[in-house]
């Protein structure tokens, strides 16, 4: 019986291996160096990577190839199907020259790499195809081409060569008669092809039935009278240089001609043609003709679309009047100079009420609506030939009169608090579903806005350390990260909670892989690209140093710094326009909400914010009105107003790096004069640096993905960051909040790991924040009067708001220390001024507690601050909280009155109730209670109760619409003595969600 188990625990064994070595491929890998190396290895992720130290690698039978008798590296591999951490499950490598650190090359026969380091990668098959010859993009100077490729089958199978097809054009031409099963090697030489572009597919079979392809796509130039010149389907020129090639010394007499009939004398100098051809629209097809021993000759021909544009620009301009407001399309143009007939469309699914807007004519009026808002309007122009040209814009309309202009920012780019997210570390799963999944707890914190970090197609996989802006298709999402629908799907649930979503995309480069690259690195100066990517040292390179990177000593990009990113060439109009494409795509087609423009400075500083810049706002807002553009540049000082749209660039929103750079000198200093003068750059007539206009929002943030976390700056007691919490998300600017800076993480883009909900004490310290810039106006608006306090490391301010002025003050400090503050009327925004005789209340909203003030205190206001500790004070008639301190006796009444809890809390109330209890002791019997709803103001929007009391525990019913629509709201139960007018009052502070 032992015997049995054991024959049975050997076949099992048996078939194991089979399996794993069915799965298993012994592949060859080649490489020819350009020098003489002594040594060549093979690392990769199958060896350790050569077990390298430093980049330095000792020899070793594991990873050092064997150089053959042709002088070609050689090595065999046995690699498992999906073993890799590749693409797929793909396996990366590299090639390394004498064991050195520099020595460190992709395979020059790959076309395929993945990550940031440029690692080659090859995906395992049963059986493999590798690599398959020409490359990519290749050229061959021969008409009859030469097919290579390695084919490898799984270990105990072989090729089938009767069902190894090779297919070119569509055609197949070859079966597997051609391959060497001890080498591996697969060769065919193809029949005689035209100059041109070609398609190769490989397709491998084994002889288990398993089958394996491969595809390459190369070019023939070959032919004795051939092009340089290729087609291209976006030209705007009215003519082209054209050149070709003369590869006979016999050809003589050279002309191209254009669409069959007109033609154009060429030049020849050497072997090289050259025409100069004028363009009309549309497709222009060249054909270069010659004579050769007086017979004529011809190349194959190319076609250059001229695009011409000539679609209506409609600008609409609105002036106010009396009742009404009126719009005018006057400065409208036509590129054809054709006369323009309009059309006005109110998008009353957009507007807080219909306008009712359908009307022609150059100018029209429109009745000012009762409801404020922005209201969009549409403008069409049309030409005699059909041609449109649309324009959208919003209008803000304020108590009934009010318009705004093209530099504007929408409302919900001033209420924004930004959370930035990098995909891969916001959730487990690291996609954009993973975002989504993670929709409910953000909406919970409070945010309003999600930036999301570059998820389009990347030179390898989006992760902690590539951070998404290596790009090499600029209209698609990695696959890393999901697809286009994960993140429609993503923008959809986010606008069902009131919350946009705004992409991180590079105007400045693209990948040095991006097809537009490529084609320049096989075609050099006669690629349809060339103009698209700069090789110009251009402009100021803010002390990073510009270089340009040469491929075998052609000069292939500019770059900033040591980036392998090469800087587009936006002074082109074909660049502008295919750069705009992409633009359109994410605003129309996926909804996007806004763009954070990487690298915005790049571009300002080489061409201007006319090149660009300002085109580009024009475009996208003509498509979006209130669509955000934050650029990362800078967004305070001398200067820097020319990045906005205020100083006639494109900006809405800029990096206030002074204020970053500020905010962590305070927090290890506690010097709050310098953030004071640093915070309050919003107003003209106390201005920091440099005023950048009035339409001008600073985007400002403690950390973000390109600097260390704050809680890593501080870990040692995170405790202290919190007055820079406050500060950031109560005074002017669009506050920004990386993700997981709410839980105190410390790793830059690495995986976060969220506590569960509600289990993080600095979270629900954001979450109040949040919530309090979301419900008090005056945290949202522009105005800030600074305020001197006797505590030197205490900064404290008011943000004036009509009837609703709050007072925040901000302790920098590890010392406990009492502040003293001088709050003159004239620094609050009042309807009326304050009563002499009158009580108010100092709502500490952060804390939970109120101060008792009259107008003479105000200017003597005194609280304690523990250390590191914040004050958000709203002014109010209302006491929303207990109190802590008073400037007099409030009657009392014996006994004990209490005001129970509201249910459900916090509320919804869109056309639900709610219900909540009172008890009143028996002392207070007969005497009259009232209870009553009030705003954060202190003012009556409901009365719930009314009358005599009586003893007990009594029930009441809250009618929906009671509360405000959203924001802070108070229960006041008053019980007064009808004999001596003695109160006692309850008040139970409420918030009303939207």
């Amino acid at each position: 019986m032992i015997r049995h188990i054991g024959v049975i625990i050997l076949l099992f064994a048996a078939a194991a291996v089979a399996t794993a070595q069915n799965d298993s491929v012994d592949v060859t890998f080649r490489y020819t160096s350009a020098g003489n190396p002594s040594l060549v290895h093979l690392p990769g992720e199958f060896n350790n990577w050569a077990n390298n130290s430093g980049g330095s690698i000792t020899p070793n039978a594991r990873w050092t190839m064997v150089k053959n008798a042709a002088g070609v590296w050689e090595k065999t591999v046995r690699l498992k199907t999906g073993g890799g951490t590749g693409p797929g499950g793909s396996y990366q490598y590299k090639f390394n020259e004498n064991g050195t650190s520099d020595g460190w090359l992709a395979d020059p026969l790959n076309p395929r790499t993945f990550g940031s380091y440029g690692n080659s990668i090859i995906a395992i098959g049963a059986p493999t195809i590798f690599p398959l010859l020409p490359k990519p993009g290749g050229i061959v100077s021969v008409d009859t081409p030469r097919i290579t490729a390695g084919i490898f089958p799984a270990i105990g199978s072989s090729i089938d060569t009767a069902a190894t097809t090779l297919t070119v054009d569509g055609v197949i031409v070859a079966h597997g008669g051609v391959y060497d099963a001890a080498s591996g090697r697969f060769t065919v030489l193809l029949p005689q092809q035209n100059d041109g572009e070609h398609t190769v597919l490989l397709r491998a079979a084994d002889s288990r039935g398993r089958f394996t392809s491969d595809s390459t796509r190369f070019t023939v130039k070959a032919a004795p009278l051939q092009w340089l010149t290729r087609s291209n389907p976006r030209v705007y020129d009215s003519s082209r240089i054209v050149e070709g090639r003369v590869t006979d010394a016999r050809i003589t007499a050279v002309s191209v001609v254009k669409n069959g009939s007109d033609t154009a004398t060429a030049t020849v100098q050497g072997d090289t043609f050259r025409a100069t051809i004028d363009l009309v629209e549309g497709d222009n097809v060249l054909r270069a003709v010659g004579l050769r021993d007086g017979l004529p000759i011809q190349t194959e021909s190319i076609i250059l679309t001229r695009i011409i544009d000539h679609t209506p620009r409609p600008v609409m301009t609105a002036s106010p009047g009396g009742a009404s407001f009126f719009l005018s399309a006057v400065q409208s143009t036509d590129p054809d100079g054709d006369p323009l007939t309009f059309r006005w469309v109110s998008e009353d699914s957009l507007n807080p009420e219909p306008l009712g807007l359908d009307r022609e004519g150059a100018m029209v009026g429109v009745l000012y609506p009762r409801t404020d808002g922005e209201y969009y309007i549409r403008l069409e122009a049309r030409d005699p030939a059909g041609n449109l040209g649309i324009v959208r814009h919003y209008y803000t309309m304020y108590n009934g009169e009010g318009l705004s202009g093209t530099n504007d920012n929408p409302r919900w780019v001033r209420d924004a608090v930004v959370y930035e997210i990098f995909v891969p570390a916001l959730s487990p799963a690291g996609t954009l579903r993973g975002v989504l999944d993670r929709l409910p707890d953000m909406a919970d914190l409070g945010v309003n806005m999600l930036w999301l970090m570059p998820i389009m197609d990347n030179r390898g996989t989006v992760n902690e350390f590539n951070g998404g802006y290596d790009i090499v298709d600029l209209k698609n999402v990695d696959e890393s990260l999901g697809t286009l629908a994960d993140f429609r799907a993503l923008v959809d649930a986010c606008h069902a909670r009131g919350m946009r979503v705004i992409l991180d995309i590079t105007p400045n480069h693209v990948s040095s892989e991006h097809p537009w690259v490529q084609d320049i690195r096989a075609w050099k100066d006669h690629s349809i690209y060339r103009e698209y990517v700069e090789n110009r040292v251009l402009g100021n390179a803010r002390d990073l140093g510009q270089s340009v990177v040469s491929d075998a000593g052609y000069p292939l990009y500019a770059r900033y710094s040591n980036w392998a990113l090469p800087n587009l060439n936006l002074s082109n109009r074909a660049t502008r326009e295919a750069m705009l494409d992409v633009y359109r795509f994410w605003t129309r087609e996926m909804r996007a909400d806004g763009f954070r423009m990487d690298v915005y400075w790049g571009p300002q500083n080489r061409y201007g914010e006319a090149v660009w810049w300002r085109p580009f706002r024009e475009e996208i807002k003509r498509i979006k009105p209130d669509i955000l553009i934050l650029g990362e540049t800078d967004g305070t000082g001398p200067g820097s107003e020319k990045n906005y749209a205020d100083g006639g660039g494109a900006m809405d929103a800029g990096y206030d790096w002074n204020w970053y750079g500020q905010i962590k000198a305070t927090l290890s200093s506690g010097d709050v004069n310098n953030l004071m003068n640093r915070t309050r750059n919003f107003s003209p007539t106390t201005r920091y640096n440099h005023y950048t206009g009035e339409h001008s929002s600073y985007l400002r943030f403690l950390e973000n993905h390109d600097e260390d976390r704050i809680a890593q700056i501080f870990a040692s007691n995170t405790e202290r960051t919190k007055p820079g919490v406050v500060v950031s998300l109560t005074a002017p600017g669009m506050p920004m909040i990386y993700a997981g800076q709410e839980i105190g993480w410390r790793g830059r883009r690495d995986k976060i790991t969220f506590p569960a909900p509600g289990a993080s004490a600095l979270r629900a310290y954001y979450k109040k924040l949040i919530g309090l810039r979301a419900t008090l106006p005056a945290l949202r608006d522009p105005d800030i009067t600074a305020l001197v306090t006797a505590a030197s490391a205490t900064m404290a301010y008011v943000r004036p708001c009509i009837n609703e002025n709050v007072i925040v003050a901000a302790s920098f400090s590890s010392s406990a220390n009492t502040v003293r503050l001088n709050v003159a009327e004239s620094a609050l925004a009042l309807s009326r001024p304050l009563d002499a005789a009158a009580r108010y209340y100092l709502n500490d909203m952060l804390n939970d507690t109120t101060f008792v003030v009259t107008k003479a205190t105000l200017g003597a206001i005194e609280f304690g601050l523990s250390p590191w500790q914040s004050r958000v004070l709203l002014l109010s008639d209302t006491a929303l909280f207990p109190f802590t301190t008073s400037t007099g006796s409030v009657p009392a009444l014996p006994g004990t009155l209490e005001l129970g809890g509201v249910y459900p809390h916090p509320l919804r109330l869109a056309g639900d109730g709610a219900s909540l209890t009172y008890t009143v002791p028996a002392a207070y019997a007969g005497h009259r209670v009232t209870l009553t709803v009030h705003d954060a103001l202190g003012r009556v929007l409901a009365r719930l109760a009314e009358g005599e009391a009586g003893a007990g525990t009594h029930a009441a019913t809250i009618p929906a619409g009671a509360f405000p629509a959203a924001g802070l709201a108070a229960l006041r139960l008053t019980v007064t003595d009808n004999r001596t007018g003695a109160s006692e009052i309850r008040t139970l502070p409420v918030l009303v969600l939207p």
